[in-house]
């Protein structure tokens, strides 16, 4: 029977889960909007901080909240880093090229991390005692995580919004060749941007390590998953992706309460191919026709 109290507590599980997928997807769809790549190595981004998070946990006693600090600049400079040596010489080819290209980035990914940290799964048990909330009785960690990914986002959003380094992310991403011309270094904001994607994934990695269990192959998932919330909520567009993340999170909750989490997660791709078959451009995004 659906109660009141049911549909309070799935709705706060399914806003604390979808602000989550949302820091997830705000770096994909960064790097899309900047310079139409899809990065198909984002989940790993996802796994490396999650592994950084569980090492600092496990070894120095530090909070995953905490080994933000740390992670996310090393995220940030290995994805500038990345940027720089290899998408900045396939900049000028197609989109299939940077779909291949991080593809083959994703599986090297994936193989170093199972040779250095095994394939053994991992968990950070942090805050794991149960907490109500509005009535949803829930695992601490779970609206730690959520302060986590607004803390973030906001921080994301205030950059791109107020700092000169954002002004010029969305002055390339909005038109690169007058952004050029107005004296912006263009490669020089691609790089920043990756580096951003990198670091938000990192960060949305530390919350996976306190919620889920950790292991190499933990990035498609939420690859995946961050697909599905930027196609909703409009490739390129970031607003698209945080609103995308917390639909996309309720959804989940609902239907992993009324049949099972893989069903669930079937569920979402059925809403995929709808939006896909309804409004392609996604909630967000533009159509051909407004672009012109």
């Amino acid at each position: 029977m659906v109660t009141t109290s049911l549909i309070v507590e799935l709705l706060v599980i399914g806003i604390f889960l979808g602000a989550f997928y949302g820091l997830i997807a705000l770096g994909l769809s960064l790097v899309f909007g900047v310079q139409n790549v899809i990065n198909l190595a984002h989940g790993e981004f996802v796994m490396l901080g999650a592994y950084a998070a569980f090492y600092s946990w496990a070894l120095l006693n530090v909070s995953p909240v905490v080994s933000l600090v740390l992670s996310v600049p090393l995220l940030f400079a290995f994805g500038a880093f990345i940027q720089w040596l290899l998408l900045e010489r396939i900049h000028e080819n197609t989109e299939l090229t940077s779909l291949i290209l991080t593809f083959g980035l994703a599986l090297c990914l994936r193989n170093l991390a199972q040779l250095a940290f095994s394939a053994d799964y991992r968990s950070i048990d942090y805050l794991a005692e149960s907490v109500s909330i509005l009535g949803a009785t829930v695992s601490l960690n779970r609206p730690l995580g959520f302060g986590v990914a607004i803390v973030v986002a906001t921080l994301f959003f205030l950059f791109l919004r107020y700092t000169d380094w954002g002004k010029a992310i969305r002055a390339t991403s909005q038109n690169p060749e007058i952004a050029r011309a107005c004296g912006i270094n263009t490669r020089h904001v691609r790089m920043v941007s990756f580096g951003l994607g990198a670091a938000t994934a990192g960060a949305a990695g530390a919350i996976a390590g306190m919620l889920y269990t950790i292991q190499p192959f933990m990035g498609l998932q939420y690859l995946l998953k961050s697909f599905v919330v930027v196609i909703i909520g409009g490739l390129g567009s970031l607003v698209g992706a945080a609103v995308g993340g917390i639909g996309f999170g309720i959804v989940e909750a609902v239907a992993t309460y009324q049949i099972s989490s893989n069903e669930a997660t079937m569920l979402a791709f059925v809403l995929l191919v709808v939006m896909l078959l309804v409004r392609p451009q996604g909630l967000f995004g533009r159509s051909d026709a407004e672009g012109e």
